[in-house]
């Protein structure tokens, strides 16, 4: 409200601000309350106003001079506002006098200042110092989303396409997913270098990327300029276009692939110290050799997260009752199901207990251990046609349990969710927003691309 009123507020105005902030909120102190008046500042894209803020602290006599948190949200200030229009010449000058008053206050900076830092200077002629920014960053903690994108956007607007694309590949390494603007640079330099789109599409399909509409819009609008049609679409539930008809490639795992992640699984993820913390190494030795007597499986469910899909209020019969329809609906159709439970299900009614032990084998866990470890060991060992029934966080995996009066099973699709093309013809899953994840490979995305490309010229690249 302050900077809708006051348009250019006086020496004044900024001390009533600063005085009424101070006083309403126990969380503002001397040393926050500029930054947060610069990050009122960032959301309204108030650039005007933050520099008069800033002059108003190093112009006056009884408050300090800006700090390097309020200086390096001025430079943020600066980025938001180049997002939306090119800077003038002025404000780049601007940019480049700031980031030296930083580093001769601070010849070492923080993540944070770092990262004002980068956002500002990625708009300049110097964008090419946030390389060395990231790096240092790294000595601390993981460089931000913001940082990462500033910098790869900062690339593609130059032209310098292999530091991007390289910077991307690290960004997602460091499970850093950058947003919305990374990706329209890089679609707008295909458009002003004349460059092929594939290499982009690749990279997006690769890395399993969730695309936004507003990326959606500027790739048809690329593809326009290439005189290529394109359609938004939807896909059913047997991976056919609503659109085209065309197909969409099934998910398909060869034996080779299989025993390749089978080993790099078991070495990398099992076989290690402290994958059992929360489990003895006699129980462990007892599910070793359980599974060498009875493996493999068709199907491992995870008996406590069925029993409870319809929540923890439930007796324990209703629970029981639960997890044997869903080990019914797999053994009715000759499938060899293994439940792995706690121990304390071994309390249940004895009715349902021993129904579901005719059905289905069953390990239960001590009542503290972690049981996740055990699905995965158990599934991995069984081979690449066994499936996992849980309603956990492993859901690219999982049978998905519903959430009506009755538990409700939904397979995985057996087609490939992500972008992806089969001869010439591609089809770009997308969503409404950003999002920091990578695609769950679990749902059918509602919204996607369709669209043919002529023969391939673009590479794929190598991250």
């Amino acid at each position: 409200e302050f900077l809708e009123k006051y348009k250019d507020p006086e020496e004044s105005q900024w001390k009533i601000l600063r005085t009424d902030l101070l006083s309403h909120s126990w969380r503002l102190n001397e040393g926050n309350i500029d930054a947060t008046i610069l990050g009122f500042c960032l959301s309204g894209k108030k650039l005007e106003a933050a520099k008069r803020f800033v002059e108003f602290l190093d112009s006056s006599s009884d408050l300090p001079s800006a700090n390097s948190a309020t200086l390096a949200r001025l430079m943020r200030v600066y980025h938001a506002v180049g997002c939306e229009r090119t800077l003038t010449e002025m404000e780049e000058k601007e940019i480049i006098l700031l980031y030296e008053k930083l580093r001769k206050k601070h010849p070492t900076f923080d993540g944070n200042t770092a990262e004002g830092a980068i956002a500002g200077l990625s708009l300049t002629h110097r964008w090419q110092e946030c390389l060395k920014l990231l790096e240092s960053i790294k000595i601390m903690c993981k460089p931000s989303i913001v940082a990462y994108t500033c910098t790869i956007s900062a690339a593609f607007r130059n032209g310098d396409k292999d530091v991007a694309i390289g910077t991307f590949g690290k960004s997602l390494r460091d499970t850093r997913i950058p947003k919305c603007l990374a990706l329209i640079d890089w679609i707008d330099f295909c458009t002003r270098e004349n460059e092929p789109i594939e290499e982009f599409l690749y990279f997006i399909s690769h890395n399993e990327l969730q695309i936004s509409q507003r990326v959606i819009e500027k790739l048809q609008s690329h593809l326009n300029t290439r005189g290529i049609l394109s359609w938004r679409t939807t896909i059913d539930s047997h991976g056919t276009c609503t659109m085209c008809n065309n197909k969409l490639s099934p998910v398909q795992l060869t034996d080779e692939e299989f025993h390749k992640l089978q080993s790099q699984f078991l070495e990398s993820v099992l076989i290690r110290d402290d994958v059992f913390l929360k489990s003895n190494p006699k129980e462990v030795a007892s599910f070793k050799t359980f599974l060498m007597q009875h493996k493999p499986f068709d199907c491992i469910i995870d008996g406590l997260n069925v029993a409870l899909s319809k929540g923890t209020g439930r007796s324990t019969e209703i629970q029981a009752k639960n997890l044997l329809n869903v080990v019914r609906h797999f053994s009715r159709k000759g499938q060899k199901v293994l439940v792995l439970g706690r121990a304390h299900m071994s309390r249940w009614p004895r009715e349902q207990l021993a129904m579901l032990k005719e059905q289905a084998k069953m390990f239960l866990t001590d009542n503290l251990s972690q049981d996740d470890p055990f699905l995965l060991y158990a599934a991995i060992t069984s081979g690449k046609n066994c499936c996992i029934v849980s309603k956990d966080l492993m859901r690219s995996h999982a049978f998905l349990l519903g959430s009506g009066t009755s538990v409700t099973l939904q397979a995985p699709p057996t087609f490939s969710v992500t972008a992806h093309h089969v001869d010439l013809h591609w089809h770009v899953p997308f969503q409404q927003e950003y999002s920091p994840h990578q695609l769950d490979l679990f749902e059918i995305p509602q919204q996607w691309l369709c669209f043919s490309l002529p023969k391939n010229t673009g590479k794929q690249p190598e991250c």
